[in-house]
């Protein structure tokens, strides 16, 4: 196995530079996205809930969170390559969190629709026999019924 190594010394100063890197491409994320720099500001405030717009500061620690995500899972071999990476993770930063969000929600579909199809192959083989009564028929589709809300939800 291949042992990574930091490249400036220690992982501290490695995750605080891409970090860093991160937050920058987090501010030209803002600067392209809403053609400047929007400062946070209350957008809803009654007595019990205060709601704030983060603005720019936002889409900085959504920059530097996706750099940090983006080190850890593929470390960069060089330091050219480590500034590229962490510029550019924080431009794609909300791509990045958002399918690394949804990546790990598909697999969670996925196990769940495993756990569904195997009802299915249960439930027919529960009541299929050789000739099937009516009776066990109608349980068979009162089941698979079931089965496919759950599929739907």
């Amino acid at each position: 196995m291949l042992a990574v190594m930091p490249l400036f010394g220690s992982y501290i100063r490695d995750f605080t530079g891409i970090l860093v890197l991160g937050a920058v491409g987090g501010v030209i994320f803002a600067l392209l996205m809403d053609k400047g720099l929007s400062f946070p500001f209350k957008v809803y405030d009654n007595d019990k809930l205060t709601m704030i717009n983060f603005g720019f500061l936002a889409d900085v620690m959504v920059g530097g969170v996706a750099a940090v995500v983006v080190y850890a899972l593929n470390p960069p071999g060089s330091q050219l390559t480590f500034v590229v990476i962490g510029i550019a993770a924080g431009i794609g930063g909300k791509a990045i969190l958002t399918a690394f969000i949804r990546s790990r929600e598909s697999e969670e579909e996925k196990q769940k629709k495993v756990l569904l199809a195997e009802r299915y192959r249960a439930a027919v083989a529960r009541h299929a026999g050789p000739v099937m009564s009516q009776g066990n028929m109608q349980l068979l589709n009162i089941e698979l019924m079931e089965i496919d809300e759950q599929l739907l939800d």
